[in-house]
């Protein structure tokens, strides 16, 4: 699990700098943890880059706002 000060930290952040979002880099730190701090915070998540059917499907699970792909024909027909 992603310890709590993180989700804190980048909300923390984020927030203080006027954003309502963080794009965050495709990465095994983003856990159901992090997105639901991030959501309770007020903000969306985005991440990059995702080129994998299966990576994308798991974004999707996290609750992830939205992705960024050099795909995007083959990541929207993988997440219908």
């Amino acid at each position: 699990a992603t310890p709590g000060w993180l989700g804190r930290w980048l909300a923390g952040r984020a927030l203080a700098a006027g954003l309502d979002g963080v794009d965050l880099r495709f990465h095994k730190c983003i856990t159901p943890e992090l997105v639901q701090e991030l959501h309770a915070s007020g903000l969306v998540i985005f991440t990059y880059t995702v080129n994998d059917a299966a990576a994308a499907k798991h974004c999707a699970s996290l609750g992830i706002d939205g992705l960024t792909t050099d795909d995007p024909a083959a990541i929207r027909a993988a997440l219908r």
